[in-house]
């Protein structure tokens, strides 16, 4: 079976996994809470997705299939890491998925080098697969209970799952809404620049000023509400070439779910700044986590790759 279709099949599965867990630790049967639910979508679901439409974008060398080889088991690693007391066990446990997300960056450094110029969505798949890793390392911090950067929980594994949905799913989906679609125009143009700038900028950018400026955190939180903003325009545009109609409404619930959840991104962020608690941390998770991780890379993914099945793309 080639590469592509088992990571379909992956993804099939890992969903089936991840919706036991998901069910499990909402009626209290599993000692899971939200935030590592909302992980566990990535490995299980989102990264799978995404690589078999990176596959079909043209992306395709040894290091991308030597990553999907191992996702599998390395995402069932990486779900069952989290039944393991926080510890180097935990951590070691964890670790193989750390290692796919680095032959992710790898494969994406060797797609560039063979192909250093391209359009929009060329970088914007280059920039996916090089944040990654980011969310690979902050798991394996997490699970050993490091606190890098002098950060706790749930910082920690709240940037592991930023690094997999804004980090890796944001500017695969805005690559393939793009270039979807009747020739663009001026307005689509500028919403494209803006939206994969505000990614590729806003990502690191936030990342920084975590650490060393809260005025720069603002500022790349901004940046990144508008990006989205203007990929969620991005997919509205882009609904009509999907025929499926469950791919149209996944793609328009994945566009309506990035609006609502950036809004509130940028209220949580305002109410930091203004030291005015509008959202708390475990509001975020119930609110922005679910509409960004589920609604809009979720049903964003799941809509792509139905329409691509379904045109025989």
């Amino acid at each position: 079976m080639p590469w592509p279709d088992r990571m379909a099949r992956s993804a099939y599965l890992g969903g089936i996994l991840w919706a036991l867990l998901a069910g499990g630790a909402a009626v209290g049967f599993l000692p899971l809470d939200l935030i590592p639910v909302l992980f566990l979508l990535a490995p299980l679901v989102v990264i799978p997705l995404g690589l078999r439409l990176l596959a079909q974008e043209g992306v395709e060398n040894g290091c991308l299939r030597l990553a999907a080889l191992l996702q599998p088991p390395a995402a069932l690693l990486a779900s069952a890491s989290f039944f393991i007391p926080v510890g180097p066990w935990a951590a070691a446990v964890a670790a193989p998925w750390a290692g796919v997300t680095a032959f992710l960056a790898l494969a994406g450094l060797v797609h560039f080098l063979k192909k250093p110029r391209g359009d929009v969505v060329h970088y914007l798949a280059f920039a996916a697969l090089l944040f990654v890793p980011v969310g690979g390392g902050f798991l394996v911090a997490s699970r050993a209970g490091m606190n890098p950067g002098g950060f706790t929980e749930p910082i920690v594994l709240l940037t592991a799952v930023h690094f997999h949905f804004t980090g890796f799913a944001a500017p695969l989906l805005v690559a393939l809404a793009a270039r979807a679609g009747p020739p663009p125009g001026l307005v689509t143009r500028g919403a494209t620049l803006l939206a994969a700038a505000g990614l590729v900028a806003g990502t690191p950018l936030l990342a920084v000023g975590f650490v060393f400026s809260p005025p720069l955190k603002l500022g790349a939180v901004i940046l990144l509400v508008a990006a989205l903003w203007a990929a969620a325009f991005l997919e509205l545009r882009a609904i009509r070439t999907l025929g499926p109609l469950p791919a149209r409404l996944l793609l328009a619930l994945s566009a309506a779910s990035l609006i609502g959840g950036m809004a509130l991104a940028g209220v949580f962020e305002v109410g930091l700044w203004s030291r005015t608690v509008f959202l708390t941390i475990p509001q975020m998770a119930k609110t922005h986590g679910l509409l960004n991780g589920l609604g809009f890379a979720g049903a964003g993914l799941l809509a792509w790759t139905l329409g691509r099945a379904r045109s025989g793309k």
